[in-house]
């Protein structure tokens, strides 16, 4: 991964007191085949004056001791269902995945760019998540707060012949999980995968759009 930023213009990132962009390109990053980070461009006017360096330090807490070459990580997104202010509102999740472990980021769309206009982030409970053809047994699950880099709830999942799922624990923004087999019944047929979670819409999604001729040269 090369030079990220919410623009090359001077001045536009240091409005974003958050690092809102400069969060969201570290962790999807991570779990892209990239063999290094994100390199954000404004380091003088502002990280270092904000001193925003504890979004490097959260990542970096998560990915302690996580080797990713050679296990045949495949990337892998999903759009899945949660409830925010009490309503069905789906959200996102990319992850690295093989048949026996998975790194998975799960974020709300909204919160990963600069909004002025925005109060205080919302909840977002119940989210699911389903991972598709996932060796059958036991997995350690860890989740993990992206701007503390601590991790906050760990379980032990079952799985099925197909994989496994589970509901996220309430959340702001985003959060990230490590999943990783720790006793194996019977191994995988097929490559494993996230699994959107949302319904599919009924009926024809086509719709007709009539473009008017330009009364001018264009």
């Amino acid at each position: 991964m090369a030079e990220i930023g919410t623009d090359s213009a001077d001045g536009v990132d240091e409005k974003d007191l958050d690092g809102a962009y400069l969060h969201s390109a570290l962790w999807s990053q991570f779990m892209l085949a990239c063999a290094g980070n994100a390199m954000p461009w404004w380091w003088d006017k502002y990280i270092h004056p904000r001193k925003m360096y504890y979004h490097w330090k959260a990542l970096s807490e998560f990915a302690k001791g996580q080797d990713r070459r050679g296990k045949n990580y495949q990337t892998s997104i999903a759009r899945i269902i949660s409830e925010i202010e009490g309503l069905n509102t789906p959200i996102y999740a990319i992850g690295l995945l093989n048949s026996e472990e998975a790194l998975i980021w799960v974020f709300d769309l909204k919160w990963t760019s600069y909004d002025p206009k925005r109060t205080e982030a919302p909840f977002i409970n119940n989210a699911v998540i389903r991972l598709d053809w996932m060796d059958e047994g036991t997995y350690k699950v860890e989740f993990w707060d992206t701007y503390k880099g601590q991790m906050i709830e760990t379980r032990d999942i079952e799985s099925d012949d197909n994989g496994l799922d589970f509901t996220l624990p309430p959340f702001k923004k985003d959060i990230a999980c490590k999943i990783k087999l720790t006793q194996k019944k019977s191994a995988s047929k097929k490559e494993a995968s996230l699994v959107s979670t949302v319904p599919v819409p009924i009926g024809h999604a086509e719709k007709g759009i009539s473009v008017k001729r330009a009364k001018g040269s264009i």
